[in-house]
């Protein structure tokens, strides 16, 4: 039940911070940001859907540089 309890908690979560980016995205659109992938706040957008994603239980979640910390545990 607990399991549950904190996934759905965490695609609740998830999904509140979706509607946020969401909003910013049209508020910064109309003021006039370059929101391309490679533009800073694009990478801020997209930077934003990746964590929103990795709190949610429903989708795969993105590689993460945390994934690699084996690799960099050798240097």
């Amino acid at each position: 039940m607990n399991d549950l309890e904190g996934w759905v908690a965490t695609w609740a979560r998830a999904r509140q911070m979706r509607d946020f980016i969401a909003a910013l995205e049209i508020i910064w659109a109309q003021q006039g940001h370059d929101l391309a992938p490679e533009a800073q706040k694009g990478q801020g957008i997209i930077w934003m859907k990746q964590q929103a994603d990795r709190l949610d239980p429903m989708q795969p979640s993105p590689p993460s540089i945390l994934d690699r910390k084996g690799e960099l545990n050798r240097w």
